[in-house]
C-alpha cells in the first residue's frame, strides 16, 4: 500500500503527483490501523512537499487517467483461488466498512462476517469445516479461519 500527495485541480484525485511513499502493512491490520498509518505517512509527505515547494524544488508528475477508485458499495466476492493469507488480510482490512463477504466455491457460496486467522495448512480449495459459527475454509494455499454470517 502507499500514500500519494498530489497537487489539487478541479477533478477528483486527478492533480499531478507531488510525492509518494509506501506504507508497510503486517498481517491482520484493521481498517482503522491502516488509515492511521496512511495518515501519518501522508502528513510526513505533505511536510516534505511543502518544504520542497518553498525551496522551488517541488516535483509534478502527471497521474495516469482513471486511477481514482471509489470505496466499494456492495458485497465482496472472495474466490477460493486466493491464498488464505490474502483472503484474511483483505477481510480484516475492509470489514469495518460493514460489507459482507462471500467465498465463491462450488455448490453454495459461503457468507463470512469476519476473518480470525489463517494457516499454511493445506486444504481442498472451497472445502468448509465448521461448528458454532467458526469455519475453516480451504483456499488455493492454506486455510482461512473465519466466522460465518
Amino acid at each position: 500500500m502507499g500514500v500519494t500527495v498530489h497537487w489539487m485541480d478541479v477533478g477528483v484525485d486527478t492533480g499531478d503527483i507531488a510525492a509518494q511513499a509506501p506504507v508497510a502493512l503486517e498481517d491482520g491490520l484493521s481498517a482503522s490501523r491502516i488509515r492511521h498509518r496512511a495518515a501519518v505517512t501522508g502528513a510526513r509527505l505533505l511536510l516534505d512537499v511543502c518544504a520542497e515547494a518553498r525551496a522551488g524544488n517541488a516535483q509534478r508528475i502527471p497521474q495516469v487517467e482513471g486511477s481514482y477508485q471509489p470505496a466499494p458499495s456492495e458485497d465482496f466476492a472472495i474466490p477460493v483461488t486466493w491464498t488464505a493469507r490474502r483472503a484474511f488480510n483483505f477481510i480484516r482490512g475492509v470489514q469495518a466498512w460493514g460489507v459482507r463477504f462471500t467465498v465463491q466455491r462450488a455448490g453454495a457460496p459461503l457468507r463470512l462476517s469476519s476473518a480470525l486467522a489463517w494457516t499454511d495448512d493445506p486444504a481442498e480449495p472451497g472445502s468448509v469445516v465448521g461448528k458454532d459459527g467458526l469455519v475453516l475454509v480451504g483456499m488455493a494455499e492454506g486455510t482461512l479461519i473465519a466466522e460465518s454470517a
